[in-house]
């Protein structure tokens, strides 16, 4: 848990930075997906150095907290792509 407590407070600290000294605000939907992405790889990598919580998990490769973790990174990946093609709001 502390782990995860402070790779989230890096992302936050970095996305904060990033939205006042760059452009990343000029592109909807970066700064929610980079935000995505980025918190729930973390998670995928210290699932790796966790304990499993039940005992079926034993036997899978992935546990349960990376299964899950999978459809957010992947949104993220999208909605980041996806910026890219829409209008900055300056041009709106």
């Amino acid at each position: 848990m502390l782990y995860e407590a402070a790779v989230y407070f890096v992302v936050f600290c970095v996305l904060y930075v990033a939205y006042w000294k760059t452009s990343i605000i000029q592109f909807p939907g970066r700064v929610f997906g980079t935000t995505l992405a980025t918190c729930f790889l973390a998670r995928f990598l210290i699932e790796f150095v966790k304990e499993n919580q039940v005992p079926f998990e034993n036997r899978m490769p992935l546990n349960m907290g990376q299964l899950m973790s999978i459809p957010f990174i992947l949104t993220g990946v999208y909605l980041i792509h996806a910026s890219r093609r829409r209008p900055r709001a300056a041009e709106r």
